[in-house]
């Protein structure tokens, strides 16, 4: 797999075959401003990736969650997620980074679930 980037509003996020990294940028959380917003992980950590696509009105994200995490798998709007360390908000307005965001998400559960993913979750309401 060749090394991937997509920039969010909030981070920035690379992939290569074996690990996700994580580049925040400050913001207005005072969690963003605990150590030098750099995280690694590998993708093996990784026990769900939870992805909403952004479209023109809303902004989406990629939020990864980790094995022993208690996340309920509930689609949250992008704005409750600009504190949490492990996730990246999606520009609206923006369509150049969805390909790369539709392309990095289907590599993510590819390596997770062991098989290509071809459709995107829907939201649970």
């Amino acid at each position: 797999m060749a090394e991937m980037i997509v920039e969010g509003v909030n981070g920035t996020i690379k992939l290569n075959e074996t690990h996700v990294f994580v580049q925040r940028k400050p913001g207005v959380s005072l969690v963003d401003y605990i150590g030098d917003g750099k995280l690694e992980f590998e993708l093996s950590e990784i026990e769900r990736l939870d992805y909403k696509k952004p479209s023109f009105f809303n902004a989406g994200y990629f939020r990864f969650i980790f094995k022993g995490e208690k996340i309920p798998e509930v689609a949250v709007p992008a704005r409750k997620l600009s504190g949490d360390r492990h996730s990246v908000i999606l520009k609206a307005f923006d369509p150049t980074n969805v390909p790369d965001a539709d392309k990095m998400y289907n590599a993510i559960q590819e390596v997770l679930l062991g098989k290509k993913a071809t459709d995107q979750p829907e939201a649970k309401k």
